[in-house]
This record gives C-alpha cells, sequence and structure tokens, in this order.
C-alpha cells in the first residue's frame, strides 16, 4: 500500500539495471516504477518515461517481451488519460501477443486491464453486452484455479459486478463470498477496494444506499490518505452517482459537491473521460434542480430567443451532391441545444461533415457551441486536408478564449464525393456507424482521440475509409442512445444497431424517419433529457 516506497524500490531497481548495463533489468524496473504512477495520477511523468523506454527496448536483443511491456504502459496511460477504446483495442493486441509466447504472468495481467475498462465502459452505460467481459474473466479464472498466493484476488469482485449487473444476484453472492474467503486469508488494502466495489454493486441491486454511501465513502478516505488520486477521481465520481440514483432533495446538492471535486482533481491530472461524465452527470443534477430555482416564465422568454438565434446558425439547406442522398434533424431537449451539425465547402470538390455534443445545456452551452461552430469552420477551411490539424487548433483556441470547464465530442469527417473516400476523427464522440449495403454489415467508425476542451497538449488520430455505391453513414448524439423510457432504461448502442442492421438498404430520408420514429417511441410520454440529433448521408447505387 507504500506506492512511494514501491517507487523508490523500482527506481533504484532500475538505477542498478543501469549500472550494470543489463538493459533488460533496467526496462523492467522502469516499467514497474512507471506502473505505480498510474494510481497517483502522475500521467505527464509516465509519459516523460517513455523515450527512455524505447531507448531501453533498442538496446535488448530479446526485444519482444520488452516492447510489449513498454506497449502495455502506453496502453494503459492512453486508458487512464480516457481513451478507453483505444486502450481496449491495445490491450486486446497485447493479450493476443503473450498468448503466443506462452506468458501466464502477462495473459492473467491484460485480461485483468480488459476487465476493469470493459467493466468502467458498462458502469457509465457505454456497454451494454458483457458477454465479452464475462468470457475474459473466466478465461482468468481457468487460470489461477491453481494459484493460492492470493495476488489475482480481482478476479473474484469483478465476476460478482459482471453478475450483478446481468441480474444475477445469486451468482454475484457466490463470487462476493469467495472474494471474502480469500481476504480473510491473505487480508490487504487493495482487498477491501475490489471487493468494496463489489459490495456496492450489491448494495445498489438491493436499493440499500446507506450501506452503499459508506462504503464508497470509506474507500475514498483509504486512497486519499494513500495519495491515489486516480482513483480518488473515480471514486468520488462514483459517489456522487450513488446519491444521484437515491435521488433524495439532499442528495443533488452533495452529488454537485462531490462532481465538482471530481472535475478539478481530473482537469489537473488529465484523466478526460472522467472528467467528461462528471461534467454531463453535473448537468444532469442541475437540470434536476433547475425549475425550482428560476422564473419559468422569463427564463423560457430568454432562451426562446436564444434558441432562434442557435437556430440560423445550422445549415438552412442540405448540400446538393449527384449521387448522394443525406437526411439531417436536431431535436433539442429545451429551447437551446449543445448539439449542432454543419457541412462545409472544401477545395476538389470535397465537403467537410461534422456533428458535436456540448456536454452540457442551457445558454452556455449554446454560447459554447457558436464558438466552437466558428472555431471549427475557421480551421476546416485553413487545413481542408488535414482533419487532425483541424481538431488540434481547434482544441487550443477553445481553451484559450474560454474558462468555464465545458467539454465537447465532435465527430468531422472529409467526404470526397467523386470517389467515395472519407477521411475522419472523432474527438471523443460517440460511435459513428458505416452500412455496407453489398456485404450487409456494420463498421463502427471509433473516436480517435479525446474530446475537445479538456488538454493543451492532445492530437488526434485520422483513419479513412471509402463510401462504396449503395453504403449509407450514420452520425447522431448521445441523445439517441441516452433517450430514457418511462423505465428509466437507455435507448442503448446495442437498440440502435439492431436498428441500422434492420434497415439497411433503406434510403437515407427512410432510415433518417425511421431511426427518429424508433427513438421517440422509446421515450413516450417521458420528457426528453437531451438533444436528438441524426444525420445520414448516403452513396446511392448507380
Amino acid at each position: 500500500m507504500d506506492n512511494e516506497a514501491a517507487l523508490e524500490h523500482f527506481r533504484q531497481s532500475a538505477e542498478q539495471g543501469r549500472l550494470r548495463g543489463a538493459a533488460s533489468e533496467e526496462i523492467i524496473g522502469l516499467v514497474s516504477y512507471t506502473s505505480c504512477l498510474i494510481l497517483p495520477g502522475r500521467y505527464n511523468e509516465v509519459e516523460a518515461e517513455l523515450p527512455k523506454l524505447d531507448e531501453l527496448v533498442e538496446k535488448n536483443s530479446n526485444s519482444l517481451p520488452m516492447q510489449l511491456l513498454v506497449k502495455f504502459i502506453r496502453a494503459a496511460l492512453t486508458g487512464y488519460r480516457g481513451d478507453w477504446d483505444t486502450a481496449i483495442s491495445t490491450f486486446r493486441e497485447l493479450l493476443s501477443e503473450w498468448r503466443k509466447l506462452k506468458n501466464l504472468e502477462a495473459e492473467i495481467s491484460m485480461l485483468s486491464e480488459l476487465s476493469y475498462f470493459l467493466l468502467e465502459k458498462s458502469r457509465w452505460g457505454e456497454l451494454d453486452d458483457l458477454s465479452e467481459t464475462e468470457t475474459f474473466l473466466l478465461d482468468a479464472v481457468r487460470l489461477i484455479e491453481q494459484d493460492d498466493s492470493g495476488e489475482n484476488f480481482w478476479i473474484y469482485p469483478r465476476l460478482a459486478i459482471a453478475q450483478v449487473r446481468q441480474g444475477r444476484l445469486a451468482e454475484a453472492n457466490e463470487w462476493l463470498e469467495k472474494a471474502r474467503s480469500v481476504s480473510k486469508t491473505k487480508p490487504s488494502p487493495w482487498h477491501e477496494f475490489l471487493q468494496g466495489e463489489a459490495e456496492i454493486e450489491i448494495a445498489c441491486a438491493r436499493q440499500e444506499w446507506q450501506r452503499a454511501l459508506r462504503i464508497i465513502e470509506k474507500m475514498n478516505s483509504v486512497a486519499a490518505r494513500a495519495g491515489f488520486r486516480g482513483l480518488v477521481s473515480r471514486y468520488l465520481l462514483i459517489w456522487a452517482n450513488l446519491h444521484i440514483k437515491r435521488g433524495e432533495p439532499a442528495d443533488m446538492e452533495r452529488a454537485q459537491v462531490l462532481l465538482r471535486e471530481t472535475l478539478t482533481i481530473c482537469t489537473e491530472i488529465g484523466s478526460g473521460h472522467y472528467a467528461m461524465i462528471a461534467q454531463s452527470k453535473l448537468q444532469m443534477v442541475r437540470s434536476h434542480t433547475y425549475a425550482q430555482v428560476l422564473d419559468h416564465e422569463k427564463m423560457t422568454k430568454d432562451l426562446k430567443k436564444a434558441g432562434q438565434v442557435q437556430e440560423s446558425l445550422l445549415p438552412k439547406t442540405l448540400p446538393v451532391l449527384p449521387g448522394w442522398r443525406l437526411a439531417v434533424a436536431l431535436k433539442p431537449a429545451g429551447e437551446t441545444s449543445g448539439d449542432f451539425y454543419d457541412y462545409i465547402d472544401l477545395p476538389g470538390g470535397k465537403i467537410g461533415v461534422t456533428i458535436a455534443d456540448v456536454t452540457d445545456k442551457g445558454t452556455g452551452a449554446a454560447l459554447f457551441m457558436a464558438l466552437s461552430r466558428s472555431l471549427w469552420r475557421t480551421y476546416a477551411v485553413e487545413y481542408p486536408d488535414n482533419p487532425e490539424k483541424t481538431m488540434e487548433v481547434t482544441n487550443q483556441r477553445i481553451l484559450a478564449d474560454t474558462h468555464g470547464g465545458l467539454f465537447i465530442t465532435l465527430f468531422y469527417g472529409i467526404l470526397d464525393p467523386k470517389s467515395g473516400e472519407f477521411t475522419y476523427c472523432s474527438a471523443g464522440h460517440h460511435p459513428a456507424y458505416l452500412l455496407r449495403s453489398k456485404e450487409r454489415l456494420i463498421d463502427e467508425l471509433s473516436r480517435t482521440g479525446i474530446p475537445l476542451g479538456v488538454m493543451e497538449d492532445t492530437t488526434w488520430n485520422q483513419h479513412r475509409t471509402t463510401l462504396e455505391q449503395g453504403d449509407t453513414l450514420v452520425l447522431y448524439t448521445d441523445g439517441v442512445t441516452d433517450a430514457l423510457n418511462e423505465k428509466e432504461q437507455f435507448f442503448g448502442q446495442q437498440q440502435l444497431h439492431d436498428a441500422l442492421q434492420k434497415y439497411l438498404g433503406k434510403s437515407a430520408q427512410e432510415m433518417h424517419e425511421l431511426l427518429f420514429s424508433d427513438v421517440r417511441s422509446w421515450i413516450g410520454n417521458t420528457q426528453q433529457f437531451d438533444d436528438i440529433t441524426l444525420m445520414v448521408i448516403e452513396r446511392e447505387k448507380v
């Protein structure tokens, strides 16, 4: 639990390896050292060590295992900074490589990282299907069945969490009891953390809110004393979410305090994804109390004016592209919107397409949206062939010109209507879907970086694909997947995917109308909580 002592031990181990000229010893010590920097949230220090690790790999004759260790550190840094999807993809690659090398310890480590990030995506509504996660966890169980060291204790609480989220409370309790039996014989603070998370999930399933709150408060206190700022930011977010779920009057005020603490720590250490979730939760809590503290009549009048101005910023007509059909609509949850979409003409007959979502509501989000749109249009023209550069300079200007702690997820693509080539970047936005008419398959165009407005020194990757004749591209904001029905269930990523599969082959306008109809039917008579934007781009068959 003494992380500082561990850091010093591994630093000395790396130094001794260096003095002996043993690159393999030095790199193992340095990898262990950088791993211990993760929980305190010292991500910049981890990044600073990467060039040294790369240099050591080059010196090592048996470089493949060393390369994989450094790749692991990069994936961990990427994940903890907020790009969960890229981290998960890299950990899958690493799992395959370590299996080829028959390195059991490393394989278990990769299963641990994969299960952690997949369960985090599930926790925050970004993953509906836990079947792959459960497979990874059961694989790990089989690998450690003969190991009684207690080092792989993590597997039992995580299995309990996976089971309770799938409604299997009895099985969850069985795994929790196994975790308790191990922790009794080999107690440690890590056991307390991992077991506590499983106990919180089960308490929530039973609606034992006070018990869950007591557990998370204790866990956060222990993590704070240990200096684990990365872990503290996560526990504060979970703590706030428990208050939101319970929903008593005093809970919302307490949740706001915890969420602001989360945002402060996340901003300081550069934890982008948790910051985005915290901002979204804070927005939701503020919305919950909104009507209780404002003069409804005056606010409605002011917001209506703001909404009219904002609506005027959206394209009045759709681009006319021979051989292409487009459909788009934005339905705000209130008078103003934090969503926007746009098109812009670029050299060579190309067209820039964007869709975006500000992580807030109200006039503040509307103003932030207007600024972001203006900056994007400026730099899209300045860098017509480099969407990643457009993202970078737009992000820099947003951070330089604003100080309100707002973020924006933005998907930006450059379409060549003649060839169908589509070059894109996604700043933390929900995945776009490319429907392949010929193969009747759906490709996912996932995020290539974190949202805009989080960190200054951030870059985005550029990806390319091609829309063949008959293919359709679907872009949307999280108002689609986060639409709630009367039972407070999300419409969800899987349901959207299933609908797209069902409507594959429909024209752009038909698909747009059908998808919007599905979401409206899902919401029913409940209040629309978030702005909904949906764009469909179809390349016609000849």
